[in-house]
């Protein structure tokens, strides 16, 4: 499907759930976070959704590295998990589970430029 559309099919044509308020179902059910998103929107969603976990496992090593040791162990092991998991589900897709890694992975970017510079 991602290879034949290589833009995608469109936001909301991929899940379980339809639009509230309409009798429209998705044209596709997918149970893949990864697939979700390549169906969805393409090549670029595709590679979006390969890059995420993978940016928040560099954003948790760096923070590990300074000695933020809560927050990066936190996003280090939530950046694994969602790049595991979400090979069979669309978890990180609902806003409810979202929240998480990305509230994590703000936070160990702000005590990074939040730390003075050392000469």
């Amino acid at each position: 499907m991602v290879e034949s559309h290589p833009w995608g099919i469109g936001l909301g044509t991929v899940g379980s759930r339809g639009v509230p308020g309409l009798v429209d179902k998705p044209q596709y059910i997918l149970e893949s976070y990864y697939l979700s998103l390549g169906v969805m929107l393409g090549w670029p969603g595709l590679v979006w959704a390969v890059l995420l976990p993978l940016v928040m496992l560099l954003t948790a090593i760096r923070a590990l590295r300074r000695g933020d040791m809560v927050v990066g162990l936190a996003l280090l092991s939530l950046s694994v998990s969602v790049a595991i998991v979400g090979y069979w589900l669309p978890t990180i897709m609902e806003p409810e589970m979202a929240i998480l890694p990305w509230s994590l992975a703000a936070v160990a970017v702000a005590s990074q430029s939040a730390r003075p510079v050392e000469r």
